[in-house]
């Protein structure tokens, strides 16, 4: 769409150039210079209309968000999902970011296998997924 943008950009220049040459006027050059300019705004506005779900900042669809809740609370080790968030921070990735309260009684090395199989259970299920923060804590 931008390649296509431009080439009729350089056409619409071209033209109004010519004509300038041929009328011995300004006015064809301004005009072209105008017509340039609404078919940049049309261009902007119509790559960003469907680029609109992925801006940056924006969540992910609540049942894609729930899936990844599903997997994280599936680890045998967490007693409860306090919070979970995926939010885009590119035209196709996400950052899932977890606070969690691990079972009583867990050791360190327990929690750090589990944090690492729910990091790669999350990015497995999903090719949006870039990076996985998790928040152990024991309150809440």
């Amino acid at each position: 769409m931008e390649d296509s943008a431009a080439l009729i950009g350089i056409l619409i220049a071209a033209g109004g150039l010519a004509l300038r040459q041929i009328l011995r006027s300004h006015t064809p050059d301004a005009i072209a210079s105008l017509l340039i300019g609404i078919l940049l705004a049309i261009t902007a506005f119509g790559l960003a209309r469907p680029l609109a779900d992925f801006l940056v900042g924006r969540s992910l669809p609540s049942e894609l968000l729930l899936e990844l809740q599903k997997i994280v609370e599936s680890c045998p080790t967490i007693e409860k999902v306090i919070y979970l968030q995926a939010v885009y921070i590119g035209p196709e990735e996400v950052i899932v970011a977890a606070k969690v309260r691990p079972k009583k009684n867990t050791t360190v090395e327990e929690l750090a296998r589990s944090m690492d199989d729910i990091d790669r259970r999350l990015r497995e299920s999903s090719e949006f997924v870039a990076d996985v923060y998790l928040d152990v804590t024991s309150i809440a």
